[in-house]
């Protein structure tokens, strides 16, 4: 069973007007600061409250009506940029912001993963709410700690850390036939649909799932293949499954 659950807004109906945010931060106080802006001043009906990696994916798997997530790099090991890629290409209608400390690296590294905005338990409560406002209003909201170098998204400074767009690149295969990643019967069964070209709706119908669980499995498949999109699942799937002699 997930551990996430939703906190209902004060006051309203929560199906009129129906916004829906999942929240996933280590810190009690500072998560109930952030449900408290996206349902007091943002006009949220539910929050959700993840507290793991998996949570997430199958709040957002489960709910397609959620329009943003707010993500703890450090307590959900987001911080690696091939994890937030894959949100991305999983779930394209969320917008997601990274919350995590105010360093340059850490902005930039979260910005060019593709998130939408980048929040700190550094901000007050007014600039949390714009930003987050920002965010909704279809803009990417940048914080000011890095509005003043001249290419945001391209090379650091001199002395800053690198940003890399995959930091992990794809995990390599030993031994004849056997590989380094164990996917479950059901991951590959979705991976050799996805080689074939099939769209998750197809897939969802040849497998008899919800196309959310499709999408659940390919998100998880993306992780820990360590790839970003589908096409970089398909060629990964290709080495690994054909060297198993798992492919059709």
């Amino acid at each position: 069973m997930p551990s996430w659950r939703p906190e209902r807004a004060w006051g309203g109906d929560m199906n009129s007007n129906r916004r829906i945010a999942v929240v996933a931060h280590r810190h009690d106080l500072f998560q109930l600061v952030l449900v408290t802006i996206l349902q007091a001043e943002l006009g949220f009906s539910e929050v959700a409250v993840a507290i793991s990696t998996e949570d997430v994916v199958t709040h957002l798997a489960d709910a397609d009506d959620t329009i943003l997530a707010l993500l703890d790099l450090r307590m959900l090991g987001f911080g690696e940029a091939g994890r937030l890629l894959m949100l991305r290409e999983c779930f394209p209608n969320a917008r997601l912001v990274a919350v995590g400390p105010m360093q340059r690296a850490n902005v930039l590294e979260a910005l060019a993963a593709g998130v939408h905005g980048y929040i700190s338990p550094e901000m007050n409560i007014q600039d949390l709410s714009r930003a987050l406002s920002t965010v909704l209003d279809g803009q990417i909201f940048v914080p000011v700690i890095v509005t003043d170098l001249p290419h945001t998204f391209g090379p650091p400074p001199s002395g800053a850390a690198p940003v890399s767009p995959v930091p992990n690149p794809p995990r390599r295969f030993s031994g004849p036939g056997r590989a380094e990643i164990d996917l479950t019967q059901r991951q590959r069964d979705v991976l050799r649909l996805v080689i074939q070209g099939q769209s998750n709706r197809q897939i969802a119908a040849t497998l008899g799932l919800r196309e959310s669980t499709v999408k659940a499995h390919l998100a998880n498949v993306f992780r820990l293949l360590g790839v970003r999109n589908r096409s970089g699942a398909a060629g990964l799937g290709m080495r690994m499954l054909g060297m198993e002699g798992g492919l059709p």
